[in-house]
């Protein structure tokens, strides 16, 4: 197929400029646009920024210039395989890989190298925009064979027998990889289309050429960088963009505005003005005008950040990816076929079926649009069309369609229209009017022995109808009307009707009639026990197609907004006890759940609190507590606070105080809801009312030793004070105080004498 002029690099550390590719010259200035014969060259600096060159052929150098080879190959010798076929060459790109240094037992390399190079592009993790637009492409790969393996290396003494004789250290440039040009061409022509070669040597040293004027690449197979310089270097080749890194040339920019879209000596509000580069893309995040590019650090700007022409391993970026595409547009037509213009014999007819067949991208951004008469026909954006399809008049019509490359990685809509749009005409005959179908069939649902009906809207003369489920005839379904009044499960399925004429049959859209399951409760709501300010949830899980309503009952009244598969009810109380339904309900009927019986249970509440006592030594004393809540209360008594062992029940009794027992008393009431302690009740001793036995100073009912010992303590104690509680029964005569006159008293009383 005819090309415009280009050049094309993909390679590891090559590059083939395009024709306005700007380059530093030897004495540091822009140099002037590049004729057709460079040997360009690219490498990596040691903190991996782009570096690189260029040299002039020597015309009688075959590895500089295509000559014929001294010992020359027929053409087809060598087998080859398309690796990546998208469609017929006339209207692709085709890219030919051929190798060498591979010998026959190492094809399987070859292959596999010249695989990773294809998908580096083409594969599904290739870079954008060359993998949405991987249908223009075509990849082939030639299967030379060389009789030793290996590529020669005169720089470090090794000398390889090759079938097209590549070598490192080409010009004294130790990571120009040239080639014979000659036969790298004659290889590449074994396969069945050629616009750019690509030339793998079984190397992994780092190194690649650019031939300008051959349209030939080299590359370095078994590098590992190769493929990023390679999307690099296409970029120039095929793009025509400039390298963006600021460094190679002078510090200030010292030209006039570049050629290369990507470079610019505007500012953004100066692009925007001018309505030139990338103004349209002045909006898109990340995308101004950045100083440093075109081998300068001042002067000159560039449209984003970071891309791929700035530095190895990024995106293209918007506006090189514009650039890319309309590039592509500019090589591959955007439809590969259609019907033609005019039939062999005669006219274009109402039953003819018109057809275009596009060029993809992927995603399909491609739009298209029938038109008869010159109005688009609603709907009609396939890439089939039938006038059968519509009502029109007897008579000539005229058939348009209107392709177009919607995408929005290009904003020139100038460019769009020129480039990415076509469209085609026709003109056919509609000599016979056949039904026109104005109102499909409309799926719907039914529900077991309910009615089911489908029905067809249709304009023209005469018009039969046949009914059909599953594309059989359904006997006796011949009305523009179907009904069953009574269906079963058997009647779901597809339903389409053929309308029918003396022009011919109308097919409609298969309509689904779908049937409506009856409601089922696979789980119902369960019993649930909670304390009172806890949280009840209740779920119901139920069958019966995908459109149930819910609606929820509390003791058989329906809960206002409880329409859901889930009800929850916060904050409990004791009035929300009580028995729980749902009813589910689908387009056939409805069901009631069985019920779910909700139990609040109270915490422990005291109504009547243990009481203070006044008790005389040896009396018998009980405290009460009383407490209401949920079942079962669990009772614990407190003395100061302290748990007493063993006094669990409601009440608490002392059968005779003592004067240990003179303390404060509280009961702790518990459920599985929580605990409250009741207030206290003091328990005093007194005196007051109390019958006392004389010498009985521990209180047992009798006067003994131990009662002596007290008696001493009293006896001992301030003679002539106050006499307190404990020592009144000592102090027999009276006087206030215990003295010697009591101890005879105590005598007595000790010894009955």
């Amino acid at each position: 197929m005819s090309r415009n002029a280009r050049v094309f690099c993909l390679l590891s550390v090559a590059c083939i400029a395009g024709l306005s590719m700007l380059t530093p010259s030897a004495s540091g200035q822009p140099a002037a646009e590049a004729p057709a014969g460079y040997i360009y060259y690219d490498y990596l600096n040691e903190d991996g920024t782009l570096n690189g060159g260029r040299i002039v052929p020597d015309p009688d150098n075959p590895h500089h210039v295509e000559h014929p080879p001294a010992d020359p190959m027929p053409e087809g010798t060598w087998n080859f395989e398309t690796i990546f076929n998208s469609g017929p060459s006339a209207n692709r790109v085709d890219l030919v890989i051929v190798g060498d240094g591979y010998t026959d037992v190492e094809l399987g390399i070859y292959a596999d190298n010249a695989q990773v190079v294809s998908d580096a592009f083409f594969g599904n993790g290739g870079r954008q925009p060359f993998r949405a637009y991987r249908n223009f492409f075509n990849v082939h790969r030639v299967d030379v064979i060389s009789p030793e393996s290996g590529v020669d290396e005169p720089d470090n003494g090794v000398f390889v027998d090759t079938a097209l004789d590549m070598y490192y250290n080409c010009s004294g440039i130790e990571s120009l990889l040239c080639i014979d040009v000659g036969k790298a061409i004659i290889a590449a022509n074994s396969a069945r289309a050629r616009e750019q070669v690509l030339a793998l040597a079984n190397s992994s040293r780092y190194g690649g050429a650019g031939y300008s004027g051959s349209d030939l690449g080299t590359l370095a197979g078994r590098n590992g960088a190769a493929l990023e310089i390679a999307l690099h270097e296409f970029g120039h080749s095929f793009g025509d963009l400039a390298d963006e890194y600021a460094y190679g040339g002078p510090e200030v920019w010292p030209g006039g505005e570049p050629g290369s879209t990507n470079l610019t000596t505007f500012t953004a509000s100066e692009l925007a003005i001018n309505q030139t580069k990338w103004h349209r893309w002045l909006n898109v995040a990340g995308v101004d005008t950045y100083e440093g590019g075109g081998y300068s650090v001042f002067g000159i700007y560039r449209p984003t950040n970071d891309s791929l022409m700035r530095n190895l391993g990024r995106p293209f970026e918007p506006v090189n990816e514009e650039q890319l595409v309309m590039k592509i547009y500019r090589e591959v037509n955007i439809l590969d076929d259609a019907t033609p213009p005019l039939p062999p014999s005669g006219d274009y007819d109402q039953d003819t079926l018109f057809f275009v067949d596009a060029v993809n991208p992927e995603p399909n951004t491609l739009s298209i649009q029938w038109s008869v008469d010159g109005l688009p026909v609603p709907g009609e954006t396939q890439p089939t069309f039938s006038l059968a399809l519509l009502s029109l008049e007897i008579g000539m019509h005229d058939v348009h369609v209107d392709i177009v490359d919607t995408t929005t990685k290009v904003r020139d809509e100038g460019f769009r229209q020129s480039w990415m749009t076509t469209s085609r005409d026709w003109t056919a005959a509609f000599n016979c009017a056949r039904p026109v179908i104005t109102e499909q069939p409309a799926p719907d649902t039914f529900c077991d022995a309910g009615p089911l009906s489908l029905s067809v809207g249709a304009t023209g003369d005469g018009l039969t109808y046949q009914w059909q489920q599953f594309g059989v005839d359904i006997a006796g379904a011949t009305a523009a009307t179907y009904a069953i009044p009574s269906a079963s499960p058997a009647d779901a399925g597809s339903y389409s009707v053929i309308v029918s004429n003396g022009c011919g049959p109308q097919v409609s859209e298969s309509a689904t009639m779908t049937l409506v399951p009856a409601v089922t409760v696979l789980f119902p709501p369960s019993d649930q026990t909670h304390c009172a300010g806890g949280t009840a949830f209740f779920f119901v899980t139920a069958s019966g197609g995908q459109a149930l309503t819910y609606q929820w009952f509390k003791n058989a009244v329906a809960i206002s907004g409880a329409t859901g598969a889930f009800y929850s009810i916060p904050a409990l109380a004791p009035a929300d006890a009580g028995e729980y339904t749902v009813s589910i309900t689908n387009a056939c009927g409805s069901i009631e759940s069985d019920p779910a019986i909700l139990v609040v249970n109270a915490p422990p509440l005291i109504d009547a609190h243990p009481q203070p006592v006044e008790a005389c030594l040896n009396a018998p004393v009980t405290f009460s507590v009383g407490a209401q809540g949920s079942a079962p209360l669990t009772y614990q008594w407190l003395k100061y606070g302290a748990a007493i062992s063993g006094a669990i029940n409601q009440d608490y009794m002392i059968a005779a105080v003592a004067p240990e027992d003179a303390a404060a008393y509280s009961a702790r009431v518990s459920n599985p809801c929580g605990q409250v302690v009741s207030a206290e009740a003091l328990l005093s001793i007194t005196n007051v009312g109390c019958v006392t036995i004389p010498g009985d100073k521990d209180g047992d009912g009798d006067a003994d030793l131990n009662d002596y010992a007290r008696f001493h303590e009293c006896l001992t104690g301030p003679i002539g004070g106050p006499v307190g509680a404990t020592c009144t029964p000592a102090d027999f005569d009276e006087d206030g105080d215990v003295d010697g006159a009591d101890f005879g008293a105590f005598q007595i009383a000790f010894t009955g004498e």
